[in-house]
């Protein structure tokens, strides 16, 4: 059974993978109350992409490109992925957070695939942390919406999950790697 049937089988209680998805949503509650630290913030968010990667590297993801955006598999894994911590970030005041804001303008490289395949060969340029992060949050959360979609409900535009989901791990493991440079992480975790 791949991991798609496996979170659709558990009523798409993905957050129990890695037990960090109630943490994650505590220390946004808390960070919009004003009590978490820029190192604080930066941990968090970690815990966050971290989840979502091992969701994401327990998931066939050229597989998807037989999945059906509407099926409860697939809204299973798009709703087991979590943008809490990016959102309250672009929610919060720069300056209570500028440290994590500097560090996260910091360049990054690689690259995404073209999503409708009208070209793909299509690269995005070299982007920092930010930009990555709110590529990941706009495509999961429009994922999130598609998926809610009820099974009659046609569109005339194909959808290429693979290519979609393909590159937000592309970038949540980018970002990734640049968290754990974070002295955050490395001061917590020791070099990775």
């Amino acid at each position: 059974m791949d991991i798609l049937s496996l979170i659709a089988a558990a009523g798409g209680a993905a957050s129990g993978i890695t037990g960090v998805a109630g943490l994650v949503g505590k220390a946004a509650g808390i960070l919009r109350g004003g009590a978490v630290t820029d190192d604080g913030f930066i941990r968090a968010y970690y815990l966050e992409v971290t989840k979502n990667l091992q969701v994401l590297e327990a998931t066939d993801i050229k597989g998807l490109r037989k999945k059906d955006f509407r099926s409860p598999a697939f809204r299973a894994l798009v709703g087991s992925l979590e943008t809490e911590m990016a959102v309250t970030l672009f929610c919060s005041d720069r300056e209570k957070l500028k440290r994590v804001w500097e560090f996260l303008e910091k360049g990054l490289d690689f690259e995404t695939r073209d999503e409708e395949r009208e070209n793909p060969a299509a690269i995005t340029p070299k982007v920092n942390v930010l930009k990555a992060a709110w590529f990941t949050v706009q495509k999961l959360e429009f994922l999130k919406t598609l998926a809610a979609f009820e099974s009659g409900d046609t569109f005339g535009k194909n959808f290429y999950l693979d290519v979609r989901i393909g590159n937000i791990n592309e970038c949540l493991t980018k970002i990734h790697q640049k968290l754990e440079e974070n002295e955050a992480i490395t001061g917590v975790i020791g070099v990775v």
